[in-house]
């Protein structure tokens, strides 16, 4: 799908003689940053891949001056809604993409694009759960989690608190002695070999999840310049 996507887009632009933007798009496909990433078998690639594949799809028939096919269209938005349901943030970056791509269903005016665009996210985020836990069964591996411990260990670690929220301030200088909190990647705080015991007593213990959100709204607020 990455190769593919690009490869359509990267013809299609050169059957427009724009051969330089073509030359563009197969060296960001070639760049080691996304290469490396689409070769993983990860959520985010699934996403991008999807994505790529649809724009290149698109931009086959859109960039020849021609309709999309009702097959091709289809694929399309088989592949946006897939793209959609992989990432539990993808949405804000596939429905404004799927509205750009079929030229936001006739709309113009702006705060009417606006109006479309929110009132869609918000038809999705109500929608894809239901989707991905009842239709799909898909369980949860309580990722979302991950992003307000990284903010309660950062506000700890700028603001020298003596610990996080539900943590022993011996286990918290513990975890700072060994250099957990980096300001690039929350991963040590869900790895076993790392810092997991941080993650494990503040986050993804099973009875963590009911009142994180509350713990990390307090926090923020009485903090708000702290975390990173």
């Amino acid at each position: 799908m990455w190769w593919g996507g690009l490869g359509l887009l990267a013809a299609a632009l050169g059957r427009r003689k724009h051969h330089g933007a073509a030359a563009c798009v197969l060296l960001v496909g070639a760049a080691p940053l996304f290469l490396g990433w689409v070769t993983v078998v990860l959520k985010d690639a699934q996403m991008a891949c999807c994505l790529a594949a649809a724009a290149g799809l698109a931009a086959h028939w859109r960039l020849a001056d021609r309709p999309i096919p009702r097959w091709a269209g289809t694929l399309v938005l088989v592949l946006i809604a897939y793209a959609t349901l992989v990432r539990g943030n993808a949405v804000f970056a596939t429905v404004p993409f799927a509205l750009a791509l079929f030229g936001w269903g006739g709309v113009s005016r702006i705060w009417a694009r606006t109006a479309l665009l929110v009132a869609l996210i918000l038809a999705v985020l109500a929608v894809s759960p239901l989707v991905n836990d009842r239709l799909l069964g898909a369980e949860s591996s309580e990722v979302t989690r991950a992003l307000p411990l990284y903010d309660l260990a950062g506000i700890a670690h700028f603001g020298g608190l003596p610990t996080i929220p539900g943590l022993d301030p011996a286990q918290w200088r513990q975890a700072e002695r060994q250099g957990c909190y980096t300001p690039f990647f929350w991963n040590p705080y869900g790895e076993p070999s790392q810092c997991a015991f941080v993650g494990d007593a503040v986050a993804f213990d099973d009875d963590a999840g009911a009142h994180l959100m509350r713990v990390w709204a307090r926090q923020v607020a009485r903090h708000p310049l702290r975390g990173q």
